[in-house]
């Protein structure tokens, strides 16, 4: 699955950072997932910043976006899951991921986006992708 939204920032506003929250339905942990965030250059396919995350640890995972903002202007955020295992096996479970792009303490947009496992351990990986105006 793939969500697309677009946002406008400041570019003389708060710094940028974003947030990747992934989490199982049925309560915590009950998915464990991996992700890799990317941020896109604005005029070539080259990325900026590439980092891996996971949700096995109670650390929220947010990211800063290179300042000034301007230079974010145009540029495009991506999440991939890559992997996602129902604990305990042999369970079906449904997760979700989340990316929340803040602009100081404001919220700028929120992009979500749903995957399955089933019990044989096949996962539906999903995508988001954020583009900054």
């Amino acid at each position: 699955m793939s969500k697309f939204v677009t946002t406008t920032i400041d570019p003389a506003g708060a710094p940028l950072t974003i947030q990747i929250v992934f989490d199982g339905n049925s309560g915590p942990k009950t998915v464990i997932g991996t992700y890799d965030y990317y941020l896109w250059a604005s005029t070539s396919s080259a990325y900026i910043d590439h980092k891996p995350g996971n949700n096995v640890d109670q650390t929220p995972d947010v990211h800063p976006l290179p300042l000034p903002n301007k230079l974010n202007v145009d540029r495009m955020i991506e999440i991939r899951s890559h992997f996602a295992a129902p604990v305990p096996p042999g369970s079906k479970e449904e997760y979700t991921i989340t990316a929340i792009l803040r602009q100081g303490r404001t919220v700028l947009t929120i992009a979500e986006d749903r995957g399955f496992v089933d019990d044989k351990g096949n996962a539906q990986f999903t995508q988001l992708l954020i583009k900054m105006n």
